[in-house]
């Protein structure tokens, strides 16, 4: 027996391993619970640790206040069944038809091997809520067994931008000032309010860029599941740190360009290039060996390029605003 829980309950499924989930064609993807047709969720298959990562298209997703727990709905694909996505991994379900009563939509989650075991997912209905909104979370407010428990699910019209990772969560929301990057639920000293940051997209996917004096944090995600995007990366004085998301809510890249502040693809490209060639300039010494690798990267990298970039970028950017700021605090070492 495997046992996955979330919120308190247990639905055991009989299973001898998981099926594999397969990456969704977006064309032929049909929810079957309430969803939204502003952006599209995703779901890691394996792990953070896979050598060869891949996601899976899902329907919805209840990310909890905390950060830690998710819930999601992977519909039936050939004879697979329909499947949950949760952070203890995938198990069949059976979904039941809606249940609508005045301003929400219910759907019962049960076990396929005890019907007694069971979850309710509780959405706000469509109509009662503001129009032309990204509504990510497409009025996902709780999750439920009966009277006894209940989670709620971080919910908000405003989100553009879903990831939880193994360390906790990130959200994305557009506010009257911009873009705010913040954490869900945290220990006191662990929260996460960022402000000012701008979106840049190119061909490959977009990238959400968020900067606090001279650090940084960038979200690499796909709106079509692909892995080469994937990424989000850390970036202080002292260290650089790169984790996968496990799911991942992101607005349709038509909403992001009309809506968000942006930064051109090439800014952010510099940002990134920028910041290694300082390391490897940083790391030249008189292991001649040692030196010729990191000129290896230097070319790859076009590292000499970089200066007249970045005091294009430095030019362009807003007096007092946080790329200032942080182009201010990191600029080329070796020149």
């Amino acid at each position: 027996m495997r046992n996955v829980i979330f919120g308190g309950t247990a639905l055991a499924a009989a299973m001898v391993a998981s099926p594999a989930l397969a990456n969704e064609d977006a064309g032929s993807f049909a929810p079957l619970t309430q969803s939204t047709e502003k952006g599209t969720y995703w779901a890691l298959d394996g792990g953070p640790d896979d050598a060869s990562p891949s996601y899976t298209r899902i329907e919805n997703l209840c990310l909890t206040t905390d950060g830690r727990r998710f819930f999601g709905i992977h519909p039936a694909a050939g004879n697979e069944p329909t499947f949950a996505i949760t952070e203890g991994g995938p198990l069949p379900i059976t979904l039941n038809p809606v249940d609508a009563s005045a301003g929400k939509r219910h759907y019962k989650i049960s076990n396929p091997e005890r019907e007694d075991e069971y979850l309710t997912m509780n959405f706000i209905a469509p109509g009662t809520r503001e129009a032309g909104l990204p509504s990510a979370t497409a009025g996902l407010t709780s999750i439920n067994t009966g009277e006894e428990y209940q989670v709620d699910c971080v919910e908000n019209d405003q989100i553009v931008m879903i990831a939880a990772t193994e360390d906790g969560a990130m959200i994305v929301t557009l506010e009257d000032d911009g873009l705010v990057l913040s954490s869900p639920e945290k220990a006191e000293g662990n929260t996460l309010d960022m402000r000012g940051g701008l979106y840049s997209y190119d061909a490959a996917g977009g990238v959400f860029h968020f900067f606090q004096n001279e650090g940084r944090i960038a979200i690499g995600l796909s709106a079509f599941g692909q892995t080469d995007k994937e990424a989000i990366l850390f970036e202080s004085a002292l260290a650089k740190e790169n984790q996968q998301p496990i799911v991942y809510f992101l607005a349709n890249p038509s909403l992001l360009a009309e809506r968000v502040p942006t930064m051109a693809a090439e800014t952010g490209s510099m940002i990134d290039r920028l910041s290694a060639c300082n390391h490897f300039a940083g790391e030249t010494s008189e292991d001649t060996e040692r030196n010729a690798q990191i000129m290896v990267q230097w070319k790859a990298l076009e590292c000499d390029a970089v200066p007249a970039q970045y005091n294009s970028a430095l030019a362009a950017a807003a007096d007092g605003s946080p790329l200032k700021t942080y182009l201010e605090a990191n600029s080329p070492n070796w020149i």
